[in-house]
């Protein structure tokens, strides 16, 4: 009889062993999934956070090569006008010259 409920309570003891090792595994993959839930949340920030940069990026160089335009546009415009105040000056003299 001894022998009969030694096994009984062993294989009781076996099976509430194998129950918390169960619960633990249980634990561990639910920590994982957590984990890698918040992994994919992270990496979603990340990807997006990257996204907003480069719009604004963009934004900034087309912002800069629209200024760049601007300014080389003005600096042409300033630049014909110059040549066109030397050209009448240049005309102006040789008509009011003199000795010619």
């Amino acid at each position: 009889m001894r022998s009969r409920s030694w096994v009984i309570t062993n294989l009781a003891i076996e099976a509430l062993v194998m129950s918390t090792q169960q619960e633990e595994l249980m634990k561990k993959l639910e920590a994982f999934m957590i984990q890698q839930t918040q992994s994919n949340y992270d990496l979603k920030t990340s990807t997006n956070d990257l996204k907003a940069a480069m719009t604004a990026l963009q934004t900034n160089q087309a912002a800069m090569e629209e200024r760049l335009q601007t300014l080389t546009q003005n600096k042409s415009n300033r630049q014909e006008e110059e040549d066109e105040s030397v050209d009448k000056m240049f005309e102006s003299d040789r008509f009011d010259d003199p000795s010619e």
